[in-house]
This record gives C-alpha cells, sequence and structure tokens, in this order.
C-alpha cells in the first residue's frame, strides 16, 4: 500500500494534496483593520472564489475596453462592497474586523453569485476563458 500511495503522490501530485488557493495580493503585508483580507490568506476556498470571480472580472474587462474600465470598476466595488454588507462581514478601517462564524461560507456563495451575473455578459472565446478552471 505504501509503494501505490508513494507512485500517486510522485505521477498524480494533484491527488495526493489537495490544491490551496491565495487571494490575488500578498499576504505578507495585509493592510491594517482590514477582516476580510485576513479571511481570504486563511480560507483557501474564500481565495479560491475571489480567484473566480477576478478571471471573469479581468475577461469582462477586455470585452469593455479601456473606455469601459472606469464604470466596471465602480460597479464591480459597488457589488462586491453590498455582498460584504449583506454577509456582515467587516469594513476595512473600521476598528471592529471579526468576520461572522459563516462569514466565509457567505461571501463564498456572494461571490459566486456576482461570478454568475458578469459571465451572463460574455459570450465566445471571453466565456470559454472564464470558463477555464484557475488551476
Amino acid at each position: 500500500m505504501k509503494r501505490f500511495l508513494l507512485f500517486a503522490a510522485f505521477f498524480f501530485p494533484k491527488l495526493a494534496c489537495a490544491q490551496t488557493y491565495h487571494p490575488d495580493f500578498s499576504c505578507q503585508n495585509l493592510p491594517p483593520k482590514n477582516g476580510v483580507a485576513v479571511m481570504l490568506c486563511q480560507n483557501s476556498d474564500a481565495a479560491k472564489h475571489e480567484l473566480q470571480f477576478d478571471q471573469t472580472y479581468y475577461a469582462l474587462r477586455q470585452i469593455v475596453g479601456k473606455p469601459g474600465w472606469k464604470a466596471l470598476k465602480q460597479e464591480v466595488i459597488l457589488d462586491e462592497n453590498a455582498t460584504n454588507q449583506m454577509c456582515g462581514l467587516p469594513i476595512p478601517g473600521d476598528d471592529n474586523q471579526l468576520v461572522p462564524p459563516d462569514g466565509a461560507n457567505c461571501y463564498i456563495a456572494g461571490m459566486d453569485r456576482l461570478t454568475a451575473k458578469y459571465k451572463a455578459r460574455l459570450s465566445g472565446s471571453a466565456l470559454e476563458e472564464a470558463n477555464r478552471a484557475i488551476d
């Protein structure tokens, strides 16, 4: 049995250990008073769903082009803030940065909803890119 596990670990490394995800920012020097950033650095699954949203966002950003970047970014910020508020996540800069017990799960569901919302605007190669596995 041990030989099989070593064989599997060598030839199928993704089967031998689970993939770990990190947010699209450095977790080394987090800004002070940012509980959501801390959550994303500590919760691989939440970071994965954030990255999946980012993938869709950047595909859409290519479609809207430079003239549409500012409006798209403003829309995304409003949607993300609404999601965070709905989940009871802390506002960056506030003194209380505690994430509620179900905050990460709520964040994941919210990011999935946003991903679907923005993905609905995509077609063709942009949609293919957004649907590509992030691994």
